[in-house]
Formats: C-alpha cells, structure tokens, sequence
C-alpha cells in the first residue's frame, strides 16, 4: 500500500466502533471521529488569499469561505457530513476552502442542526433555509446569484440531495449543479450491499439518532433514493463522487441510472479506486483529493 494510503488507513483504524455503546456514547464518539477525521497532517490556512465570514440568521448559521477575486454573482452551498449527528464548519474548512479557490466561487458553509438533540427534518429544514436565503443574498450583500450550486459529503450529501427533492417537490429554484461525495441515500441500507459490520453498527446507530420513532425511513426526505421520477426529472446536472470500495458506491450508480432514465441531461460517477469516505477532506496530502477536487470544479464550469 502507498505510504500516504496507509498512514490514512491507520489513522481511521484508531476509531473503530465499539461494538457495545450507548446513544450518548456513540455522540461523543462520532463527534470526535468528524472532527478528527483528517487530522494525519496539519490542517491547511487560510493561506493569505481567502476570508471566512461568519452569517447569522433567525433561521440558520454559516460561514462564507471568500477567495480573493471571487465573483458576487455565483456560489456554493454546502452541506458538511458527519452522519447528521456531527460535523462543523471547522471540521470541513480545509476542503471547503480548496473547493472554493479551484471553482473560483465563494461557498456557503452550512451549519446546520445536529441530532440527537435536534432530529429529522431539523437539520434539513436549517439546509433548505440556507440554500433559500442563498438565492437574494450573496457575500457582498442581497444580490441573486446568476449560478448557484448545491454540494455535500456522506450525510451532507444526503441532506443536499433531500432538499433537491424538496424543491422539486414544491416547484422551487434547483440549483444549477448537484455534487454528491461519497453521499447517504438509502437510510433503509438493504443488508445485502455490505458485509462491513464496523459501517452497518455506525450506518445504523446514525439512524437511531437521526429520526424519532415511528417514523419511515423510506421517506425520500431521509432516503432520497427512493423518489419519484417525476421528482428526479427536475434534478439538476449532478455528479458522483465516491470510493470505488465504499458500500455507499451501490446507491450512487442507481441513483445515477435512475436520473438519466429521467431525463437529466448531465449526470456522472467517478468511481475511485482505494479511496476512504470522503477523501477529499485529505485535500494537499492525497493527490486523489486534490484531483476530485479539480473534477468539481469542472464539472462546474462545464456547466
């Protein structure tokens, strides 16, 4: 194995669940694992060409991630993961930031509610709100974006791809592009698609936090894999990005099957060999990062 892989590997090795632990403690414990998740090297500056922004509204949080020279007319929303119980801005500036200078388009990062203290559709109504405010009001004050593109990683990308649901669903602004990495989109998780036991105790301890009893996992709003195609046929253009050894890679090249039969006119996967969830996060170490990272900006741009 390469030297860097293996250092990543040894370092996710370290924070393995335990195979007995309480809601609490698997809080504490993922918590911890989001924030430290890329902690193999020093985290990146700001580096003198970029400012963060911190917005506060009576709906939900943020910080703008600006790089020098980026345009008022266009953004990112993002959406974090951390299994919609962990997670922050500061656990995903690095990849944010280097996700803004590549695109050359400042990024609102979304600091949305966390269960368990605040349960589904928490999280995603503070993601909707964001995006919403997103479309009349820019870094440098109320303006409407000519583009506005909509990301998110694991659990970010499920909330990003719940809320393109959503705004099908109500005839709302889509945004002009989906980026999905390494995204949650079945929460049902069919117990034929991994053998893993280590992601099937988080992938159902996450659940468990995620949603109050009672309530259907199959709802699209929790699982948008499961929406419609009328709904899916208002998606935008959308890319893929996942580990090509990931059990997450199953639900990514169905969703991606479903929304070419419905008529999106620009969908792609890319599909990584021996890449942990969510690499990207490894951005200025891993090449492969710093390479996907260049993939979105893109895809952006090909827009």
């Amino acid at each position: 194995m390469r030297q860097d892989l293996e250092r990543i590997a040894s370092h996710l090795q370290g924070h393995r669940l335990s195979q007995v632990m309480s809601g609490e403690e698997f809080k504490t414990f993922l918590r911890g694992f989001v924030e430290s998740y890329a902690d193999v090297v020093p985290r990146m500056g700001l580096e003198g060409n970029a400012k963060v922004s911190e917005v506060r509204t009576p709906t939900f949080a943020a910080e703008w991630l600006i790089p020098d020279g980026a345009p008022p007319d266009r953004c990112i929303v993002y959406f974090h993961g951390g299994g919609w119980i962990a997670g922050s801005p500061n656990s995903h500036r690095p990849m944010g930031l280097a996700l803004a200078k590549a695109a050359r388009c400042p990024m609102l990062m979304v600091d949305y509610r966390l269960a368990p203290e605040f349960r589904f559709p928490a999280g995603l109504t503070d993601c909707v709100a964001a995006y919403e405010w997103a479309l009349s009001n820019g870094h440098t004050g109320k303006r409407t974006p000519q583009n506005i593109y909509l990301m998110g990683d694991s659990a970010g990308g499920n909330l990003a791809a719940a809320a393109c649901v959503h705004l099908a669903a109500i005839g709302g602004r889509m945004p002009d592009a989906l980026i999905l990495i390494s995204p949650l989109l079945d929460a049902t998780l069919p117990v034929e698609r991994t053998t893993d036991p280590n992601f099937l105790r988080i992938y159902r301890a996450m659940n468990t936090l995620y949603v109050d009893q009672g309530v259907q996992l199959d709802d699209p709003l929790i699982s948008p894999i499961k929406a419609t195609q009328d709904l899916l046929a208002r998606f935008p253009p959308t890319l893929f990005q996942v580990g090509a050894q990931e059990p997450l890679v199953w639900d990514c090249k169905f969703l991606l099957k479903r929304l070419l039969d419905a008529g999106v006119n620009r969908a792609a996967l890319n599909a990584v060999q021996s890449m942990p969830h969510v690499w990207h996060l490894f951005v200025g170490y891993l090449p492969e990062a710093d390479q996907a990272i260049n993939e979105i900006a893109q895809f952006l741009e090909n827009g």
